[in-house]
């Protein structure tokens, strides 16, 4: 029998709307695709917008989420919910030199303030809305071509490339909704082979097709033109030696850049850079696993991973949890169909 939970409704004022009593539900959290969750509860006030906050009876924090759509079923309603972070789902505008000149944290945390918090628009900031940063990293790259993008694109790329993550949590009581960013503190050890863990799936790729070569030419002045290398070590540079072979290339135009050398180094470390978990790797366990504790895990959190004589080294991209026993996702590889075309249609936004 699964545990008792409450879930209960507030407004986006937090302004206390209804509550239902209902078993521990089946969750998925997704980093990368910020997909919905499905809630069937007794028949409960809740309109769309509304924040969702389910508990255990001991007050532990099982959920929390932004109700995207309710189906009516008699005496039941079913809630579809999307995580808090799908607020940040959302097209933005900024600076993108402040990128060049500050931390990649501090850049985020910008974008969400100016996004909503102090907004021209004080009807799009959200009530209670602050972010809190808790890292600094320097001298980082998204691949910005202008300054209008995708704002989840971003925060996908700081999480695979710079293992910067962005967690948001509802205190209904504080009447805060609260954006924090950084990277996390701990490395957990998982042995796959134990027998608590119940399923494993490994889905690794090589790097044989990727692009190991960049050309970048100032449309504005076609004389100047600079290109970029991958070597063996992971190093990016326009050094012509000890290079990876066979050679996948591309050529593209580099338009309005105030500086054209940075412009292009930028562009070249983010499109060459090999990717830091190319992987998809699937562990389950038992919701209550003394050993793993799978339920204190957050995304975000990095991961040596051993099967067999093979050690990876990842990072939580996603949990589910249904009947008792979650599954932890790691990596930025993602085979359902569904998931590759919302990542590819995001990236081109």
């Amino acid at each position: 029998m699964q545990p008792a939970c409450k879930l209960e409704v507030f407004d986006r004022d937090y302004h206390f709307r209804d509550m239902a009593a209902l078993s521990l539900p089946d969750i998925q959290m997704d980093y990368l695709t910020l997909e919905s969750t499905s809630i069937t509860v007794t028949a409960i006030q809740a309109q769309k917008g509304d924040y969702l906050h389910i508990t255990r009876m001991d007050g532990s924090l099982v959920y929390q989420g932004i109700l995207a759509d309710r189906e009516d079923k008699g005496h039941e309603v079913k809630l579809k919910a999307s995580p808090l972070l799908s607020l940040l789902d959302v097209d933005v505008s900024y600076d993108r030199t402040q990128l060049q000149r500050g931390t990649l944290e501090d850049f985020l945390a910008g974008i969400i303030t100016n996004t909503y918090i102090q907004n021209e628009d004080t009807l799009q900031n959200i009530p209670g809305a602050q972010v809190e940063v808790q890292s600094q990293t320097p001298d980082t790259a998204l691949n910005i071509k202008s300054n209008v993008h995708q704002m989840w694109d971003l925060a996908t790329k700081a999480l695979t490339q710079y293992d910067v993550v962005i967690s948001c949590l509802l205190y209904p009581q504080e009447k805060v909704l609260r954006f924090v960013i950084g990277k996390r503190a701990e490395v957990v050890t998982l042995e796959a082979d134990l027998p608590n863990c119940l399923e494993r799936n490994f889905v690794l790729t090589d790097r044989y097709g990727e692009l190991n070569k960049a050309t970048y030419i100032n449309k504005d002045d076609e004389t100047q033109k600079a290109t970029f290398y991958l070597h063996p070590d992971g190093k990016v540079d326009t050094n012509n030696t000890d290079r990876i072979f066979p050679v996948f290339f591309s050529v593209e135009y580099v338009e309005g850049a105030e500086d054209f050398g940075q412009e292009a180094l930028d562009r070249a470390l983010e499109q060459l850079t090999p990717q830091k978990y190319e992987q998809l790797i699937e562990l389950s366990y038992r919701e209550g696993d003394a050993l793993v504790e799978p339920t204190v895990l957050k995304i975000g959190c990095l991961a040596d991973i051993q099967q067999g004589e093979t050690l990876y080294r990842s990072i939580l991209t996603g949990y589910q949890r249904k009947q008792g026993v979650i599954t932890l996702a790691f990596g930025c590889i993602r085979l359902e169909l569904t998931k590759k075309l919302l990542l590819e249609r995001r990236k081109k936004r």
